[in-house]
């Protein structure tokens, strides 16, 4: 047994003299090491985050140019729609204005025509009724030959006209 408990100190001696070696010539540089991984790491998951922040803003101002966009859109439909209407009113307000312009135009014709008409009319009732009494003054008349002159003269007023 004591066998053992030599060589359990001497292991222990050893890894004390071991320990404290590393501890004063690697422990310093390795705890470094260990410090510089860490900050690097915490560094790292820094810049994710700002760079997590940055897509977020991106995100948000790009959305908001989409709901602007998505606004202005909407107001140039609406400005391009109440435009059209109002053109389509002014057309056809020129359209209504022109369709009256004609009928008023097509009614003085006509009542031009007319005049012209009734004096054509009367000219030409008035000279067959001038030859009608030309020839009765000229004539005799019995009643046979009054009623051919009276139908002669309805004959050639209906043709006249």
């Amino acid at each position: 047994m004591s066998l053992y408990v030599t060589q359990i100190l001497t292991q222990a001696l050893g890894f004390l003299i071991i320990y404290l070696i590393l501890k004063r010539y690697a422990w310093k540089p390795l705890q470094s090491f260990m410090e510089e991984r860490r900050q690097k790491i915490a560094k790292e998951f820094e810049d994710i985050e700002k760079a997590k922040r940055d897509v977020e803003e991106v995100k948000r101002a790009y959305e908001q140019k989409l709901a602007t966009i998505d606004d202005e859109a909407k107001v140039k439909i609406r400005d391009a729609v109440l435009e059209a209407q109002k053109v389509a009113g002014q057309i056809h307000e020129k359209a209504r204005a022109e369709t009256k312009e004609l009928i008023q135009r097509t009614k003085e014709s006509l009542e031009l025509e007319v005049a012209k008409a009734k004096i054509e009319l009367r000219d030409a009732i008035a000279e067959l009724a001038i030859r009608a009494t030309e020839k009765l003054i000229h004539e005799r008349l019995d009643d046979a030959k009054h009623r051919a002159l009276v139908s002669d003269f309805i004959a050639k007023v209906h043709r006249s006209n």
